[in-house]
């Protein structure tokens, strides 16, 4: 038996996660509303429906649009700031959009609606995270570097920098193909290192483990090892440590 079509509507606007009200414009009166506007408002949907949108979206500019409305002009609007009332009286911000929407019984206004404190919240959750990553990144001594699968930089530390003596102006100008055949370059080996060094960064071994001997008679020894989240490979994360020091020491203790 197919579903009707109303039956349809109301399961969409149920599975959504954002606040969704529908405004009859000629008479400013709410006449559909999802679960997740009438648990956020505080109100049934009963007493949701029917009521004026001029009761629900507060703020000034929403008292200008809303009369602006009634007036006739109908404007859509696009990440528009809101402020809501609930039921028990008190007040949260809201990013919104507006879209004329035309039935066969005549225009309609949809309104989509987000908790702007929300999207705060998820922000600043999102900058402490980055932040925390950034802090370990730099608490290492080793020195990082992330690419993609189509070897492009998407992450490093100071201490990468500090090892590839990298200049201040080629890491703000962050050119990838530039770093990467700075770092090419400076193999003692000739191409030969850099051919070997060109096959980690396109590796797709678990696990590597390399040394090389470069032009100024450091030694580097470079571990990479696939980057991955949820079971899917996003790129490769390469730590380089300069090991100059326990090679000349392993060089003199054979040589005595």
């Amino acid at each position: 038996m197919p579903f009707q079509t109303a039956t349809l509507d109301a399961a969409l606007l149920a599975a959504s996660d954002e606040l969704l009200l529908v405004v009859d414009p000629a008479t400013l009166l709410i006449v559909a509303a999802n679960p997740k506007a009438c648990a956020a408002l505080g109100y049934t949907t009963e007493k949701l429906i029917g009521r004026p949108i001029t009761e629900i979206e507060s703020a000034l500019q929403d008292v200008f649009y809303w009369n602006a409305v009634g007036a006739g002009n109908l404007d859509e609007l696009n990440n528009a700031e809101g402020l809501y009332a609930c039921a028990d009286g008190s007040l949260f911000s809201v990013d919104k959009s507006v879209r004329v929407v035309e039935t066969a019984e005549g225009r309609l206004l949809a309104i989509r609606a987000r908790d702007a404190h929300a999207r705060e919240r998820a922000d600043a959750e999102l900058a402490s995270a980055s932040s925390l990553l950034a802090a370990t990144l730099e608490s290492t001594a080793e020195g990082i570097l992330v690419l993609d699968l189509d070897g492009r930089i998407v992450n490093f530390n100071r201490r990468f920098a500090a090892i590839w003596r990298i200049a201040d102006e080629m890491l703000h100008g962050r050119d990838d193909r530039a770093i990467l055949h700075h770092l090419r370059r400076q193999m003692a080996e000739g191409f030969r290192g850099q051919r070997r060094f060109l096959r980690l960064l396109v590796s797709h071994e678990a696990d590597t483990l390399d040394t090389f001997e470069l032009t100024d008679d450091r030694t580097i020894e470079c571990r990479s090892r696939p980057q991955s989240m949820q079971e899917h490979v996003l790129g490769r994360v390469f730590t380089f440590t300069d090991v100059t020091q326990r090679k000349q020491a392993e060089r003199q203790l054979r040589q005595a």
